[in-house]
């Protein structure tokens, strides 16, 4: 919307759900079909969506595995060496 009407195809001009349908699709790196950007500042803002999205998929799964992945084993110390 930030691009004024006709930035993406077959969009409704002016309908939030199209435009975040799109959105949706491009954070997500579903693939477009029908909608797809046009003009190079959609195209920018496409392009910065998609490595958001990806960067944030990215993290978000380095969060849990790491979470799931902790270490609970620690260290004893004796009082006599042998």
């Amino acid at each position: 919307m930030a691009c004024g009407d006709g930035a993406i195809t077959h969009a409704e001009p002016g309908s939030l759900l199209d435009v975040f349908f799109f959105s949706v699709q491009t954070m997500a790196t579903i693939g477009y079909g029908r909608m797809t950007p046009v003009g190079h500042w959609a195209n920018m803002i496409v392009t910065f969506e998609a490595f958001f999205g990806i960067v944030y998929s990215a993290l978000t799964m380095g969060l849990a595995i790491s979470r799931f992945t902790r270490q609970t084993a620690g260290v004893r110390f004796s009082k006599v060496a042998v």
